[in-house]
């Protein structure tokens, strides 16, 4: 179900997705050099362009798969102990208002078990950095949708297969509210607002 403010039936939706939002994050926090390219990711991310799943995409969906299933191995051994018992890709959406602006968040949970969010991340090439997930969106979002949640609890899988844990508590994390507020208020200063508006509009709500 869709859990909505008062709205005038003419209003126009919005949709806003953790992804949209990362794109725009790492526009601020991505390597020395690599400026160009977050700024084109950026963009094709604003203008709704299709990309196929590259290999490393894959490879975590699959990997994740594995541990729905129960699929043991030295590297889902114990991501499978955690998330055992809870409830997997639940999906959640939720209109929320943002200055004038109606917006859409939807979230799909890998998994929600009492009171935390889990979110299964594998990486093929990378190992694990401290504060790995601290300028993404997700937790924002994901804990907006989920009022009863009190944490989100990242557990990432590096290439070595060994598993790591990054907790965000309610909290200590943004406010999706804050953050899209943001969003919109840079997006204005880049001259991007109206390209937002045609692309991200929801149609058939």
């Amino acid at each position: 179900m869709i859990k909505r403010p008062n709205l005038m039936l003419n209003n126009k939706v919005y949709e806003i997705t953790p992804s949209l939002l990362n794109s725009w994050l790492y526009l601020y926090n991505c390597y020395e050099g690599q400026e160009i390219l977050a700024k084109e990711s950026f963009l094709n991310a604003l203008n709704r362009v299709k990309t196929p799943t590259n290999e490393a995409q894959q490879a975590g969906i699959d990997f994740e798969n594995k541990c729905y299933a129960g699929v043991v191995a030295p590297e889902t051994e114990e991501i499978i102990k955690i998330i055992t018992g809870g409830t997997y890709q639940m999906s959640v959406k939720k209109i929320i208002k943002v200055n004038d602006l109606n917006i859409m968040l939807y979230g799909r949970f890998d998994c929600v078990k009492g009171d935390t969010i889990y979110d299964i991340k594998k990486s093929m090439s990378s190992y694990y950095t401290a504060n790995k997930y601290f300028h993404t969106a997700q937790q924002s979002i994901y804990l907006e949708l989920l009022p009863k949640a009190k944490k989100l609890i990242y557990l990432f899988n590096d290439k070595n297969g060994s598993t790591y844990q990054e907790q965000y508590n309610r909290e200590d994390v943004r406010s999706a509210e804050s953050l899209i507020r943001a969003f919109i208020e840079d997006l204005k200063l880049q001259n991007l607002y109206n390209l937002f508006l045609e692309k991200w509009e929801i149609k058939d709500l």
